[in-house]
């Protein structure tokens, strides 16, 4: 699915645990650090809601490649981008990894890290592959499905669902299937609308105190990018920073797709000599796809204080935040 939904799908899991944890735990709300892993293991499955995606850019790298050395047919692009949807959403893959990092957090006694204000400790990492899970189940029913269990069984498993059919666009007319195609993959620009509309519901109390919930420790091999002072940086965002850098991704993503679009429709066919079919199409927006993936990817940890500490409850329940003045008689 589009990287928008699965992380729409991570923010839904999100509730649907604090639902679980509010029926059966006393303490949801206490201010104690059974609290601050509940919050944890929220973030970790937004976040992890879109890892699965990280292949697409080496799917670019081998669709480039192809393209270059095989040429741009139709089926040496569907086998180049057999490296999607394979290693990261095999449950051979996920568990394993699950299994890997709890041996390191309980018998190694290494309880967390903390890298750009984000305790990465056990629970963030559960919910971070509960979310991965989730990611590759919703897969099996858009577009062509997924190798749930490669490497030992490599074809793909797929329920077909009318219009999550990768296919089911070409009953459309050219421009339809490109404007459809377009528009599925600006569906992040809903996730970014949602965290912005979300912070701005919040009780300002409520986001900083989230902030200064756990410690930030500078870890031992982050002087890698000390010459580049990236973690620096980055520690000394804030969110209202961080806000008004993603309103400005909402509109450059919004304005690049639908330049995107008219370079497929009326620029490209003037180099190549026709129109590009629909699989053409689609390996095309993978370009600007990648880039919106990786921003997407860190979205979740620039509003890291405002996923921890949202729910329902207190996003319809809070005013909007505004400054009053009081005029002097």
């Amino acid at each position: 699915m589009p990287g928008g939904v699965h992380l729409l799908i991570g923010i839904l899991l999100t509730l649907f645990i604090r639902f679980l944890l509010r029926r059966f735990s006393r303490s949801v709300d206490g201010k104690n650090e059974e609290q601050d892993d509940k919050e944890n293991m929220r973030l970790g499955m937004v976040v992890g809601s879109v890892i699965p995606d990280i292949d697409i850019p080496v799917v670019i790298v081998v669709v480039s490649f192809t393209y270059i050395f095989l040429g741009f047919q139709s089926e040496n692009v569907v086998i180049a981008e057999w490296v999607h949807r394979s290693v990261t959403h095999s449950f051979f893959i996920l568990f394993p990894v699950l299994m890997a990092i709890s041996y390191r957090y309980h018998y190694l006694k290494e309880t967390s890290y903390t890298l750009l204000g984000c305790n990465f400790n056990l629970p963030f990492w559960f919910g971070c592959i509960l979310s991965m899970i989730v990611h590759s189940i919703t897969d099996l029913v858009y577009l062509k499905g997924v190798r749930l269990l490669w490497p030992f069984f490599n074809d793909e498993i797929f329920f077909e669902v009318p219009w999550l059919y990768l296919f089911e666009l070409k009953k459309f007319g050219p421009i339809t299937q490109k404007v459809l195609l377009t528009a599925d993959h600006g569906t992040e620009v809903l996730f970014y609308i949602f965290l912005l509309w979300a912070k701005d519901k919040l009780p300002e109390s409520e986001v900083k105190q989230s902030a200064a919930v756990t410690p930030r420790p500078r870890p031992a091999w982050s002087h890698i990018f000390r010459n580049y002072n990236i973690v620096r940086i980055w520690n000394e965002m804030e969110e209202e920073d961080w806000t008004a850098i993603f309103r400005w991704v909402i509109i450059v993503q919004t304005t690049l797709l639908w330049v995107w679009l008219c370079l497929g429709l009326w620029v490209v066919p003037l180099f190549i000599g026709r129109q590009m079919d629909y699989i053409e199409y689609f390996v095309f927006l993978y370009f600007p796809g990648t880039v919106f993936l990786c921003t997407s990817l860190l979205a979740p940890l620039c509003f890291a204080s405002v996923l921890r500490r949202w729910d329902w409850n207190k996003v319809f329940g809070a005013r909007r935040k505004h400054t009053t003045t009081k005029k002097s008689m």
